[in-house]
């Protein structure tokens, strides 16, 4: 399990980078497009990566090399379409309506569940019924989809009345023969907002702690035998529950102050968290608790309450980012998450091996569990920044509805 952890982070490196391709889209155009053809490029890059592995990547090298292409496709896409989405809350915003960035960033974490309700549902099944390889060919056909539906995104000019006066336009990132020391000068300086910066740090405190994923998964594959199509099921209820949070955040938190949602979603995974502890020490089964049920019951809940806990920092990164450097800074502040999250990662890989959990001994399994469980409330008296970030907001709010 240790070793496996430690691979899905270097996979998942490419994560750590999308500041890097924030900043390409956003000051090289391709085609003369700064979104749509680099939409397309990594649709085209992502499907390449798919069908190499398809073709049999044999070697652990080769194996990791495709996933790691795989993953820097989606991360590239993921980029751009944040960028689009910043893009259309801050137009919104200029006219006045407020509301866009909750209602962008649902709608379209609500598409990404339902995106992976459908994986979920079909990918155990399918490793039953079919190789590697041919589940492989057939996810290399899903990027050449973002490549076709990304070639009908209209393109948007950048420099179009009422985005930015002549004067603001000259030192813009807006600009394309605007240098590169000065873009960096103009990121650092919207990096080292306060209202960016300590929510920021607070959601790596939060999100960098030990994961015992892997290990946990380890244990319902080996120890309790759930298989792929049951291992399936599970990642089903889990994106089936995302969805769920984010339902819930659109129906009925969008205008609950951020602290709360921290403090709340904090709070209610300690509970859920212990669940698996219940679940790997198998004390359920003197009260005659079938397996299934609580590890459908933990995950499940757990997922939901991770969705409902993301969605303001998207909300939040999207609302700060300012003309010219959406597509910059909403990466950074999104590849804080990632790096949070990949670290999270690793200190979980040297946990389980610290601890001696193995692929057959699980032993201490309930032990780590307990220690990610209880270093997920170490931030929770850092939480009061997010109070001057909701006044700041409240300034920010006011002005432009005086301004409209």
């Amino acid at each position: 399990p240790s070793r496996v952890a430690a691979l899905m982070g270097v996979i998942n490196l490419p994560w750590i980078l999308k500041p890097a391709y924030g900043f390409l889209s956003d000051a090289v155009p391709i085609f003369g497009s700064h979104r749509r053809s680099y939409l397309v490029l990594s649709g085209l890059v992502g499907s390449a990566a798919w069908a190499w592995l398809a073709a049999g990547a044999g070697a652990p090298s080769k194996i990791i090399l495709g996933a790691t292409v795989a993953s820097l496709s989606v991360a590239f896409a993921d980029v751009v379409a944040d960028s689009i989405v910043v893009e259309r809350t801050r137009d919104a915003q200029d006219r006045g309506d407020l509301s866009v960035a909750g209602n962008l960033q649902s709608n379209c974490w609500l598409a990404q569940s339902a995106g992976g309700i459908m994986s979920a549902y079909f990918s155990g099944s399918l490793l039953e019924a079919f190789s590697t390889q041919v589940v492989f060919g057939l996810t290399a056909l899903l990027p050449i989809l973002v490549s076709v539906f990304a070639a009908r995104i209209p393109a948007r000019n950048r420099s179009q009345p009422g985005m930015a006066s002549t004067a603001d336009f000259a030192l813009s990132p807006d600009n394309p023969n605007l240098p590169v020391l000065k873009r960096f000068q103009l990121l650092w300086a919207a990096l080292s907002d306060r209202r960016v910066l300590l929510p920021s740090l607070v959601v790596f405190l939060l999100l960098s702690k030990p994961s015992a994923d892997m290990p946990f998964l380890f244990f319902l594959n080996n120890d309790l035998g759930f298989g792929p199509e049951m291992l399936g099921r599970l990642k089903l209820a889990e994106s089936v529950a995302s969805f769920a949070g984010v339902l819930v955040y659109k129906m009925f938190l969008t205008n609950v102050p951020l602290r709360r949602i921290f403090l709340f979603t904090s709070l209610a995974f300690v509970p859920f968290g212990l669940l698996q502890v219940l679940l790997v020490s198998k004390m359920h089964r003197r009260w005659g608790i079938p397996d299934v049920a609580l590890a459908f019951g933990d995950d499940v809940a757990l997922a939901a309450l991770g969705q409902i806990a993301f969605m303001p920092t998207l909300v939040l990164a999207a609302r700060l980012c300012p003309p010219g450097v959406e597509g910059t800074l909403f990466a950074t502040l999104m590849s804080i998450d990632n790096a949070a999250r990949i670290l999270g990662q690793e200190t979980g890989s040297l946990l389980t091996k610290l601890l001696g959990v193995t692929s057959t001994n699980f032993s201490s399994l309930p032990l780590m569990i307990g220690i990610c469980t209880a270093m997920s409330l170490l931030p929770l008296p850092l939480l009061g920044v997010f109070e001057s970030v909701e006044r700041s907001s409240e300034k920010t709010k006011d002005q432009a509805k005086n301004d409209a």
